[in-house]
């Protein structure tokens, strides 16, 4: 099994990083994509959450290991009876965005922001 290796980004919108293929590589921007999911069940939003991240590990180890690049680490919030979950991240290498859209999809209470 390959590894992945998470990350803590530089503080800002989107950074790039060299591809490792010589001076006159153009490099990688890595923009960060947001992820957030509400549920008036604390549980299964937690659980939700874990698939989801789970599936980005997943994902990268079957492209032969990767980094995730987090600009926000996940965060749990809660407000009247309705939970939050949220993070900011990108990968490399970078995953397709037919990938993110899937990720987002099962429930519906998901949302992606690139």
């Amino acid at each position: 099994m390959s590894e992945v290796t998470e990350i803590d980004a530089p503080p800002r919108a989107s950074f790039d990083i060299p591809t490792g293929d010589g001076f006159d590589a153009p490099p990688i921007r890595l923009v960060f994509k947001t992820l957030r999911l509400k549920s008036l069940d604390k549980a299964k939003l937690k659980s939700e959450a874990d698939l989801r991240l789970n599936l980005v590990r997943s994902e990268l180890q079957d492209r032969w290991g990767g980094i995730i690049w987090w600009r926000t680490r996940p965060e749990f919030s809660t407000r009247g009876r309705m939970h939050d979950w949220y993070c900011r991240m990108d990968t490399s290498p970078q995953l397709p965005d037919f990938f993110w859209n899937q990720i987002v999809t099962p429930e519906g209470n998901a949302t992606l922001e690139i």
